[in-house]
């Protein structure tokens, strides 16, 4: 379950506180968005520069949270007050909640209280018994810029406890804070910073109190609501006051530590919270009135399939009896398309800028010279922008002039952009650290590792881009991720994630030869090259109305594939179980082990579609799904417009794991996909067995590098030609992909 009883109590404590006509019709629709009742309020903290321990990522985070809810839920940019770095002191966070939230948000309005910066933990005279750890009451706090004290057993940070009582006088029930922020060990994990500050380094192993004005201020505002000790304890032990609450970390019980970590995610050029870029860019693409249930549902799911920290599980608590988990995120359907981009700022000359919010993390090299579609708010398209270049998360580009749109003055801040072209750099890298622990092994690996092609050895530093880290576990009772202890032999080699969280599978024996761990290496790093082709290549990218459904087995063993028309019993699906949204994710099924399944494919389209699918697993080892090893794979890949296929095979859920399904659906048939697929399966005599091909090796590079020039070719011959020669082009309306995570529980 993700709202856990005691979720967030002790170590995220702070949060249980809480065409002309087309041009016309954005108009009338961006101002529809940003009615003036009820109001809208926001009050974005993000902290980097503390004294000790400075963050990189919580600036950024402000930005991606200010983006979204300007321009996908209406609010006014007048409306949202952000405290950045120096200004984020302790007063003014108190005052900026007072003055802007408490004073003028009125029922019915909603509110909004983002916190990216370090968490940490207090002890409280007052604590609730949830929170009494041998006899010593502890709060969570979060962390102001201006923390330190002369007194080393006191600091200024604001108390859950506080938070509590300053939501509680909120007049609406429409409230939703956010903390990027966690209260463990901190320091670096890999190349990620922890954001947590271990209060412990300023008073010996001792936790430090709270300065007599936080205290005075609890007293204040407990008096001015008219809450006793006991009432406002047993308030406390209910849950959070009001609204909704979310993190990035949840609490450990049995363990009494945070696991995992709220960190901090390198990517390409820029920094963010994992947690907050995660949220920000999921809403982007996200479309109706998706519930924070089932939001939380794919984000959890969605972190254990990352790269960077696949155990970091974000977690959220509804106000008791409220309800809240089935409303929508923000208290707000998004009647919006989904996108990758928006204008954001106003053209100048022939440059237009836009921020990239919505853009996929694996897809993010494929948008140096992409070609975006531009919306109005009902999803028509206005006309297309070439871009030129990218910084972090804002692009740059040109207006292609068009009969709606003829020039950049025509361009107009809020407009969502879509991708339409994705260019796939030929230089794509695998980018590998070798950790201290592999000792004298190290400069052998590092030499076997750049013998191959498009790997590069990289240090293991902050704000350094890495996909995975080799290491040795050495010292199990090391400061490092309680998972490796439990799932590692001492001495044991392992790949690791850029947090330093084992993949699964380890790389041999403790006692195998550097010679043998070498082997296993290069293996498992060309599946995984091949998986970071398919993911720039493809992501989750469709503007094609495909869906997917796993469903449990109606018939293990049918003789013929079931394909029949869909009627309008078959059109009345979910929202979000059908990609017509570009990046659609589906919501998670979830099975349990042993499960027998089938798939059926619905094509809503006017035309026909030559489908296929593929698994990828945790530790990045790739499968072919569908079509089958049979005589004629295009026929079978071939799904007839506007019809469904049950697909002739059923599968058996046999492990407990967390994989993704690739659904790619192209106008033509990707035959080099289909020809490799075949002759694999002829090869280890699986031609007829209707299981999933597995590739390994060479051959996952291989098939990935085919289905890329295959795609290029495809993508030229409708039409779209590729800005640069050393990028390889994929046109989003030749293909679309959809991608659902898919929990088997054991």
């Amino acid at each position: 379950m993700l709202t856990r009883r005691h979720f967030l109590q002790f170590t995220s404590s702070a949060l249980s506180t809480i065409a002309l006509s087309q041009l016309d019709s954005f108009t009338q629709a961006a101002n529809l968005l940003a009615q003036p009742s009820p109001r809208k309020y926001a009050l974005l903290v993000g902290i980097d520069s503390y004294d000790i321990d400075p963050l990189k990522g919580c600036n950024t985070d402000v930005d991606l949270q200010r983006e979204l809810l300007i321009h996908r839920y209406g609010f006014t940019p007048n409306d949202i007050v952000e405290l950045r770095d120096r200004n984020a002191t302790y007063n003014n966070i108190i005052t900026a909640f007072q003055q802007h939230l408490i004073h003028q948000a009125q029922p019915g309005d909603l509110v909004v209280f983002h916190f990216s910066g370090h968490g940490s933990r207090v002890r409280d005279r007052q604590a609730i018994p949830e929170l009494i750890r041998n006899g010593i009451g502890l709060n969570g706090t979060i962390v102001p810029v201006d923390w330190q004290t002369n007194n080393p057993q006191q600091v200024r940070q604001i108390m859950g406890k506080t938070l509590f009582l300053l939501s509680s006088q909120l007049k609406t029930n429409n409230v939703v804070m956010i903390l990027d922020s966690c209260h463990s060990e901190g320091g670096l994990r890999g190349n990620s910073r922890v954001r947590s500050l271990d209060s412990r380094m300023s008073s010996g192993d001792q936790l430090p109190h709270v300065i007599g004005a936080e205290a005075e201020l609890q007293s204040r505002l407990q008096t001015a609501i008219g809450w006793g000790d006991a009432e406002l304890q047993n308030r406390r032990k209910q849950g959070i006051a009001k609204g909704v609450a979310m993190g990035a970390a949840s609490f450990d019980k049995l363990a009494d530590v945070v696991n995992p970590e709220a960190l901090e995610l390198s990517q390409n050029d820029f920094t963010a919270g994992a947690f907050t870029y995660l949220f920000t860019r999921y809403l982007w693409q996200s479309t109706g009135a998706r519930s924070l249930d089932s939001v939380f549902s794919q984000l959890v799911l969605s972190s254990i399939l990352s790269s960077n920290n696949p155990d970091q599980a974000p977690v959220y608590k509804v106000a008791p009896n409220s309800g809240n988990g089935r409303k929508p995120i923000f208290f707000t359907p998004s009647a919006l398309p989904a996108a990758e981009g928006v204008i954001h700022l106003p053209p100048k000359g022939d440059q237009v800028q836009f921020w990239l919010g919505g853009a996929a993390p694996d897809c993010l090299q494929a948008y140096e010279t992409a070609v975006f579609n531009i919306l109005d708010r009902r999803g028509n398209i206005l006309g297309e922008i070439q871009q030129t270049h990218r910084s972090g998360l804002v692009g740059y580009g040109k207006l292609i002039p068009s009969s709606t749109l003829q020039a950049p003055t025509q361009l107009q801040v809020g407009m969502l952009l879509r991708e339409k072209v994705r260019g796939i750099p030929d230089h794509l890298t695998l980018k590998i650290g070798l950790d201290a622990s592999l000792g004298e092994a190290l400069p052998i690996i590092q030499q076997g590792l750049l013998e191959m092609a498009k790997v590069a050895v990289v240090p293991i530093a902050e704000q350094q881009e890495l996909h995975y880290i080799v290491g040795r576990v050495e010292n199990l009772d090391s400061p490092t991720p309680r998972s490796i202890a439990q799932r590692s032999q001492k001495g044991q080699w392992c790949l690791l994630t850029p947090a330093l969280e084992p993949l699964p599978g380890a790389l041999g024996d403790p006692n195998d030869t550097v010679e043998t761990m070498l082997d296993q290496l290069r293996r498992r790093l060309k599946t995984l090259q091949a998986k970071q082709l398919l993911k720039t290549m493809m992501g989750d990218a469709s503007t094609m109305k495909i869906s997917v459904d796993l469903v449990p087995a109606e018939i293990v063993d049918p003789k013929e594939m079931t394909t029949r028309p869909i009627g309008p019993a078959q059109t009345v699906m979910s929202q979000s179980a059908i990609a017509t949204n570009p990046a659609a994710v589906v919501v998670s099924p979830k099975f349990n082990r042993g499960t027998i399944v089938q798939v059926r494919l619905r094509n809503q389209e006017a035309v026909p579609l030559y489908m296929a699918m593929m698994v990828i697993f945790r530790d990045g080892s790739l499968s072919v799904a569908y079509p089958y090893a049979i005589d004629a794979p295009i026929d079978e890949a071939l799904v007839a417009p506007t019809s469904e296929k049950l697909l002739k095979y059923a599968f058996e859920l046999k492990f407990a794991t967390v994989f993704e399904l690739l659904v790619i659906a192209s106008r033509r048939p990707l035959n080099k996909l289909l020809k490799a697929v075949k002759e694999i399966a002829d090869q280890r005599g699986e031609a007829h067995r209707g299981k999933p091909i597995g590739l390994k090796d060479d051959r996952s590079i291989e098939v990935a590098t085919d289905m890329l020039m295959e795609i290029d070719e495809i993508s030229q011959r409708a039409g779209a030609r590729p800005a640069l020669p050393e990028r390889r082009i994929v046109d989003m309306n030749q293909l679309g992909v959809l991608s659902t995570i898919v929990q088997v529980k054991g």
